[in-house]
């Protein structure tokens, strides 16, 4: 099944409404919305595109013949909760455990270089351990020597040195925890097994039927008040 409804107009600009679109597709039990503002005949498009359900909690816009604001926030849950049911990558529990929340919070990792002025400290220790090898001589290196001609060229972290006197930042980046393993970071869910049934979150994509009165409910909608120019 293929319908394409239009639940409300979007302002774009001041006073200036387009007209806000969703195509929903149903078969073989697979859900999928898609949403446009003011599509235009080629393909483009006055507004957002593509997955913009946000665009649902915007205060300013104005509902269509048919629609309540109940419905749309209805809408709004379903399209979060249902799009693309059979490519779930956590399982039912994980999401009642609100891992799905969860797994969508960032964090910060750091890598960090070693500063050119304790690279200047290894290379100075380095030479004199050859230098005494080379006369025969035994080598001692105190504590502070070993623990500086260990520190490993790269650094990584998801704690921002409290200073860097040895090392100095090289880039940082955002992950989610979706992403990251639990030896990767203590909040990390990729791969983290569910208490209940043990499926290990993120190793596979898995499908969850879509309620009949779900379905019902999204087909049931009025047909688009305005006229669209995409199928």
């Amino acid at each position: 099944m293929i319908k394409i409804i239009q639940p409300c107009t979007i302002e774009i600009a001041e006073n200036n409404f387009k007209s806000f679109h969703i195509k929903m597709s149903y078969k073989e039990g697979k859900l999928s919305l898609y949403g446009v503002i003011g599509a235009k005949r080629n393909g483009d498009a006055h507004g957002s595109c593509g997955q913009n359900l946000d665009e649902l909690k915007r205060e300013s816009l104005k509902l269509a013949k048919g629609w309540t604001k109940e419905d749309i926030e209805k809408l709004y849950t379903i399209w979060k909760r249902w799009h693309l049911n059979d490519i779930n990558s956590q399982c039912e529990h994980q999401r009642q455990l609100g891992w799905e929340e969860k797994g969508l919070k960032e964090v910060t990792h750091y890598k960090y270089e070693l500063n050119y002025k304790t690279i200047l400290k290894q290379e100075k220790i380095k030479k004199e351990i050859i230098k005494l090898l080379d006369i025969g001589k035994t080598v001692k290196l105190n504590k502070e020597q070993i623990e500086l001609i260990n520190l490993p060229y790269f650094f990584n972290t998801f704690d921002e040195l409290a200073n860097e006197d040895f090392y100095k930042l090289d880039k940082k980046v955002s992950k989610k925890l979706l992403h990251l393993t639990p030896e990767e970071h203590p909040e990390g869910i990729l791969t983290k097994k569910c208490p209940i049934c043990g499926y290990e979150c993120g190793t596979e994509w898995l499908f969850e039927e879509v309620p009949d009165n779900i379905i019902e409910w999204l087909f049931s909608r009025p047909k688009p008040e305005n006229r669209y120019s995409w199928k």
